[in-house]
């Protein structure tokens, strides 16, 4: 099962682009990730985090682009265990 759920989570992090987080969310990104350097767009801000999310800040809320390795991972790691474990169960 945790096969599965960790396949699905890859394959959802393939297929969508960005996540775009709630007032809520985003209070609470910002509160934890006060760091935030200005770019040279009009109301746009960009931080980069050691975690390698790419971050974007608008006047509301804030969308999280995951790195493209990080589905691509997930899935692979989903798909080692899917094929896995029927051989633990002998």
């Amino acid at each position: 099962m945790a096969g599965l759920v960790i396949f699905m989570l890859g394959l959802q992090l393939r297929v969508v682009d960005r996540f775009i987080l709630s007032e809520r969310a985003t209070s609470l990104v910002n509160r934890h990730f006060p760091s935030v350097t200005a770019s040279s767009k009009a109301d746009t801000l960009v931080a980069y985090e050691a975690s390698d999310f790419d971050l974007a800040v608008s006047a509301e809320r804030r969308s999280i682009r995951p790195p493209e390795w990080l589905g691509w991972s997930l899935m692979s790691v989903g798909t080692v265990l899917i094929l896995t474990c029927p051989v633990f169960r002998v």
